[in-house]
């Protein structure tokens, strides 16, 4: 009884968040564009355009973050039941490595090694794309301990490296033999119950679905502010984007961390292997155009790593938000394939992208009235105040309600804001074709210096400067607008200096 009181309630409160959370924001929208001047200052005018295009982008974003919380309100986790022995389905474990740290490799075979399965009834496939003969040779010898502990190992060294980790995942479900195939990064090492887990799901007859999501959780999480920072978007996506979309079977398959039926996803088409993006690719390509249901299990089964340096973290998402500009082709051509929710949420999702470029632009706007170009109607600027502020913290309110903090939140979102320009590179270098090539996200720590790292926050230092003269043009002339155009820049200047203080800290102690 308590129970469903309990998720009652919790229904209650993410139905009321969504629509709250869209109130405030349609009605910004509307207020904003109401106010949008457009005069005779061609300037001005262009501004206002763009002023007007970061409203919608936004409002895109928020459209989607709604319904997914609407979504969430329905979320039921799947139920584990009892699995007699003989009954127990057998697995192909595949990890596709690439060049990896020793020390990620002997923690997975660690991980393997310490599953409570039955080892006739499970097998690992370990393909490798690295380079050097040796570095082969090295990596097997790490894995060659399960083959001593009786679990059968299959190593497969592909030269080329095609379709790189797209490529590599197909080739080990090519190679599988089991039933169910599961997958797992090089850094994610499973903990002990995962396959006794996901044999009591997958052999539930209460559900019929053709892949199962489990989470990504990340054992450095709390190593400095690029961890938080990688940590908090993880925990947006799965705590709740993935969870909700999961309801309208419009989540797409994560590369790591998924248990399937082999037999569906070979009808399906395997793999797709032409995107640097290849999970977001076979879901959207092969397999919902093919009918398989993806479903989600909210259990902590393998333990990975995120990016610990501002390097691996930038080349992360520029890899992501590349690939999914990239896909935006062949979205229209499996269009007519997929669901009515499943076109929102694949569309959606490449959308958010646009994110990094509304950042840059949102910067310029309080140096552009600061000159004299006037392109709103501020004399009601409160009101503006209070529904932005609501908004903001209105966003993260399905983080809020699974025990994240506040401050851990808005600091994790703060250092988003530095990847800023690598989502806007990533626009720009998609509509100059220039050829993307697949990267491994480095692991660990990296050797770094001041410099390097000073380039690398190129992009927030330029926008911190931009708004610090907008400042001082205002100060020279005080009036209402410029008053405005003051706080306007402080209100970006608050979250720029969030971000770089964090990293300043992390640098001074050594962390990154």
């Amino acid at each position: 009884m308590n129970g469903d009181r309990k998720n009652n309630k919790n229904v209650l409160m993410l139905l009321f968040f969504s629509f709250l959370t869209l109130y405030v924001s349609t009605f910004l929208l509307i207020y904003n564009l109401l106010h949008v001047k457009m005069n005779n200052n061609i300037i001005s005018n262009l501004i206002a355009v763009i002023f007007v295009f970061v409203q919608i982008i936004w409002y895109l974003i928020i459209l989607n973050h709604v319904t997914t919380m609407s979504r969430l309100a329905f979320f039921k986790n799947l139920e584990p039941i009892y699995v007699k022995y003989e009954d127990l389905p057998s697995f192909s474990i595949i990890i596709p490595i690439y060049e990896e740290p020793k020390l990620v490799l002997e923690e997975l075979v660690e991980g393997i090694m310490n599953l409570i399965y039955p080892k006739e009834k499970f097998e690992v496939i370990v393909v490798d794309d690295s380079n050097v003969k040796t570095l082969i040779d090295y990596n097997y010898g790490i894995f060659r301990k399960l083959r001593e502990m009786g679990i059968w190992l299959k190593y497969d060294w592909r030269i080329g490296r095609k379709g790189f980790r797209g490529g590599a995942v197909k080739e080990g479900i090519q190679l599988a033999s089991k039933e169910y195939i599961v997958t797992l990064d090089a850094d994610h090492a499973p903990l002990p119950y995962m396959l006794l887990e996901l044999a009591s799901i997958v052999k539930n007859p209460k559900y019929d679905y053709d892949v199962i999501i489990f989470p990504q959780f990340f054992k450095n999480w709390n190593k400095n502010s690029i961890t938080i920072a990688s940590y908090i978007g993880y925990r947006f996506d799965y705590a709740f984007s993935r969870k909700g979309k999961a309801v309208t079977n419009s989540a797409f398959c994560v590369g790591t961390n998924w248990v399937a039926r082999r037999k569906k996803i070979i009808e399906a088409g395997i793999y797709y292997e032409q995107s640097i993006v290849e999970d977001m690719a076979t879901s959207m390509i092969l397999w919902h155009p093919n009918g398989l249901k993806i479903g989600f299990y909210d259990r902590e089964l393998a333990y990975g790593m995120v990016p610990e340096t501002l390097n691996a973290f930038k080349k992360q998402q520029y890899r992501w938000a590349r690939g999914a500009f990239e896909l935006l082709p062949d979205y229209f051509k499996v269009f007519r394939k997929l669901t009515n929710i499943q076109k929102f949420d694949y569309l959606s999702q490449i959308i958010w992208y646009f994110i990094g470029l509304t950042v840059i632009l949102s910067n310029i706007f309080p140096i552009s009235t600061a000159l004299g170009f006037m392109f709103i109607d501020i004399k009601d600027i409160f009101v503006v105040v209070f529904y932005t502020l609501f908004q903001v913290f209105l966003y993260p309110v399905p983080l809020y309600l699974v025990g994240e903090p506040l401050g851990r939140v808005f600091k994790g979102e703060s250092i988003g804001i530095i990847v800023s320009g690598i989502y806007a590179k990533a626009l720009i270098d998609t509509i100059l074709r220039k050829k993307a090539v697949f990267v491994v996200t480095p692991k660990g720590r990296e050797e770094t210096s001041l410099i390097r790292i000073l380039k690398e926050v190129k992009v927030p230092l330029i926008l911190f400067s931009i708004n610090i003269l907008a400042i001082i043009l205002a100060l020279r002339n005080i009036t209402w607008e410029n008053t405005v155009t003051i706080f306007w820049a402080l209100y970006n200047i608050s979250w720029l200096s969030s971000a770089l203080w964090s990293l300043t800290k992390d640098i001074l102690k050594g962390k990154i």
